[in-house]
């Protein structure tokens, strides 16, 4: 699905290798996020960045991350928050994070990239009521699932 990824990976596991952070968020440079996705999609995660940014800020959490972007690399010491999270949906990949933040200190941090998303994937979901449908599922989840931590 991410397929411009590959290009980012020495930039997003560069802090890793410097001892920089535990953990590392891609965050998608805001114009080539607007123009690439679909606009439910930009509009719908853009309003859960700011939630879930919000929410982890008053936990201490100050580092803007790009909670609904999905990718995140992080040492492998970190591993067990992701193993041992009990979550079957988007809350399984971002709940941890907070998890590793609040029960270990774990250093995070986001890390920008010019991401480009497919143009197929936005032409097959741009204006399609099933993917907005999704995007609200996505944001419900997630405030219930974040107030349990």
């Amino acid at each position: 699905e991410k397929v411009d990824l590959v290009r980012w990976y020495r930039t997003i596991a560069r802090p890793l290798w410097h001892s920089e952070a535990h953990i590392v968020v891609p965050v998608r440079q805001a114009k080539a996020f607007q123009e690439t996705y679909p606009k439910e999609q930009y509009h719908a995660e853009s309003y859960g960045n700011l939630m879930v940014n919000a929410f982890a800020a008053k936990r201490g959490l100050t580092a803007s991350l790009d909670w609904f972007f999905g990718p995140v690399a992080f040492l492998s010491d970190k591993a067990p928050h992701w193993l041992e999270y009990q979550g079957t949906a988007w809350d399984a990949q971002m709940v941890p994070i907070l998890h590793a933040y609040l029960k270990e200190g774990a250093k995070i941090l986001g890390v920008e990239i010019d991401y480009r998303h497919s143009p197929l994937m936005k032409a097959q979901e741009d204006g399609d009521t099933v993917f907005g449908e999704k995007r609200l599922m996505q944001l419900n989840l997630l405030g219930p699932a974040l107030k349990k931590e």
